[in-house]
C-alpha cells in the first residue's frame, strides 16, 4: 500500500449489479439494519495531525459527467455538509440511481449522521463540501493522483469521494454476491474518510461487527462478521 506524506491509501471496493439498484437495497435503508456489515472500501482519509492530501479537482474539468438531479432536505444535526452525486458520462450509469443510494446511506439511523453532522445533496449551482462521483479506471487514477489507485480502488482526495467503477461493478471476495451490500459499505468508508477518520483499524475480535474503517480490499474481514454501518442500533460507535 503506497502512502503520501502521513495519509494512508484506502481502497475502495465496490459490487457487481450492473446498471440500477434492485428494490432491495432500498428496503435494506429504510432504517432497519438487514446486514451487520458491508465491507471492504479503502480510500484516502486525513484527520489529525495527518497530512492532508492535495485538493481534488472539484470541478473535474474535461471527464463529461452527468449529474443527478434535484437534491434532498438535509437530514442529522450539526454541521451540514452539501454533497453532489455525479457519473462519468462514459460509464453509461443512471446517475440519479446511484444518487438514490447515497441519499438513503447518508440519511440512514446508524450512519455518519451519527457523528453530530447533517448531510444534504444539493444541485450543480450550489457549494458543496463532497463530491461523491461513480468514474471509470483510468478517471478515477487521474482525479486520486498523487494517490496510487492502480486501476482497481477508489479514493477520498480533497472533497472528492471518487467511487471506482471496476470496483462498483465487481466487488470484492468477501462480499461476493451482496453488491449492494458492498456499496453501501462503499459510501460509509469513503464518506468517513472526508469526516477526518483517516486512519484504518483492524477487526476488534473474533465475530464482532466489522468497522466500517477496515482496509477489507485488502485483508477480508479478519474474522470479523459483515457489517455496514458506523454506529450500532443502540448509537455505539463501531467504527
Amino acid at each position: 500500500m503506497a502512502t503520501f506524506g502521513a495519509s494512508l491509501l484506502a481502497l475502495s471496493v465496490v459490487g457487481l449489479v450492473a446498471i440500477g439498484v434492485r428494490p432491495d437495497i432500498l428496503e435494506r435503508l429504510s432504517g432497519d439494519p438487514v446486514h451487520e456489515w458491508w465491507g471492504g472500501n479503502e480510500s484516502w482519509g486525513t484527520g489529525p495531525g495527518m497530512e492532508a492530501p492535495p485538493p481534488g479537482p472539484g470541478d473535474a474539468e474535461g471527464f463529461g459527467w452527468t449529474v443527478a438531479t434535484g437534491g434532498t432536505e438535509p437530514v442529522g444535526t450539526g454541521p451540514l455538509y452539501r454533497y453532489r452525486v455525479e457519473v462519468e458520462t462514459a460509464i453509461g450509469i443512471d446517475a440519479n440511481e446511484v444518487a438514490r443510494v447515497v441519499d438513503a446511506v447518508l440519511a440512514h439511523p446508524r450512519g455518519w449522521r451519527n457523528e453530530g453532522v447533517s448531510f444534504q445533496r444539493v444541485d450543480t449551482d450550489a457549494p458543496v463540501e463532497m463530491i461523491i462521483r461513480l468514474a471509470t479506471p483510468a478517471t478515477v487514477d487521474q482525479l486520486c493522483a498523487p494517490l496510487d489507485t492502480n486501476g482497481q480502488v477508489s479514493c477520498r482526495n480533497g472533497i472528492d469521494v471518487v467511487l471506482n467503477q471496476r470496483r462498483w461493478e465487481n466487488g470484492v471476495d468477501a462480499y461476493a454476491g451482496d453488491i449492494e451490500s458492498y456499496r453501501i459499505l462503499l459510501i460509509n468508508h469513503e464518506v468517513g474518510h472526508a469526516l477526518g477518520h483517516a486512519e484504518h483499524v483492524p477487526c476488534p475480535g473474533p465475530g464482532q461487527p466489522a468497522p466500517v474503517m477496515m482496509p477489507v480490499y485488502y485483508e477480508g474481514l479478519q474474522g470479523c462478521a459483515p457489517n455496514l454501518w458506523p454506529y450500532s442500533e443502540d448509537g455505539r460507535y463501531i467504527g
